[in-house]
């Protein structure tokens, strides 16, 4: 109880505990603090929302108010046993939000790998997966809680630069950062992995040696091109293609 009150104050308003400097564990870009930390159950207020395991993936659209003008925020919960998003906590399906629906269809495709599922079961069962919308290039960061948070631009599809022409799917690309996750929420093994640059050419890391070996598994299964490093693919618009549109020359 020592180490916890020296790592942990109690917010005398609310009778919570918070974590001390919570926002130095997060980007910029940061998540809502009361959905990161293991003490804040159902984001402080347990009467509102429930939360019975606390494992899911969860997808926050952000967007900035013009009537408001400020940053805003939606979450949607994945129910994976109807492969649906719904508002969080199960409360209703989720409709008429592009981003949500980019990121379920995603997941659907991702379902036609056996291997895939496997990793999509895994992770929605252990541990919290956030995926969040970016104007940049798709990215697993790991908080300290053992949560996964991907950055994910659904706008994208992978130009693989083989000579060919082949690209892989939004879906696709989103499934190499699923490998990440169950690395960070199943395995426990991403922080080290990233770090660990004792690989060969054409990979940045461990980590990412690991997830293209691992998504050329899914690709293998969905009729998708392979890619043979990590450094050579770049992300391209997809141009009005849907998610799981592809070309595969190889």
């Amino acid at each position: 109880m020592q180490s916890l009150y020296k790592k942990n104050k109690v917010i005398s308003s609310t009778g919570w505990i918070s974590a001390l400097k919570i926002e130095e564990n997060m980007r910029k870009r940061d998540l809502v603090p009361t959905y990161l930390h293991l003490y804040h159950y159902a984001g402080n207020n347990p009467i509102t929302y429930t939360d019975p395991d606390g494992n899911k993936i969860i997808v926050i659209f952000k967007y900035y108010d013009e009537r408001s003008r400020r940053n805003q925020h939606k979450e949607f919960v994945w129910d994976n046993k109807n492969n649906c998003f719904r508002t969080k906590y199960l409360r209703r399906i989720v409709t008429g939000e592009t981003f949500a629906k980019d990121i379920a269809d995603c997941i659907i495709y991702l379902k036609n790998s056996e291997y895939a599922t496997s990793l999509i079961n895994a992770i929605d069962k252990k541990g919290k997966t956030f995926i969040e919308n970016t104007q940049g290039d798709s990215e697993t960061r790991y908080d300290n809680f053992g949560n996964a948070i991907i950055y994910f631009n659904e706008s994208q599809w992978l130009d693989l630069k083989d000579g060919k022409g082949s690209k892989n799917s939004t879906a696709l690309d989103l499934g190499h950062e699923f490998v990440h996750a169950y690395e960070q929420v199943v395995l426990g093994t991403y922080a080290k992995n990233f770090h660990d640059e004792n690989v060969p050419n054409g990979f940045k890391n461990k980590a990412e040696k690991n997830a293209v070996e691992n998504t050329n598994k899914m690709a293998g299964e969905l009729k998708e091109a392979i890619r043979f490093d990590y450094e050579t693919a770049r992300p391209q618009n997809r141009n009005g293609n849907s998610v799981t549109d592809f070309v595969n020359n190889q």
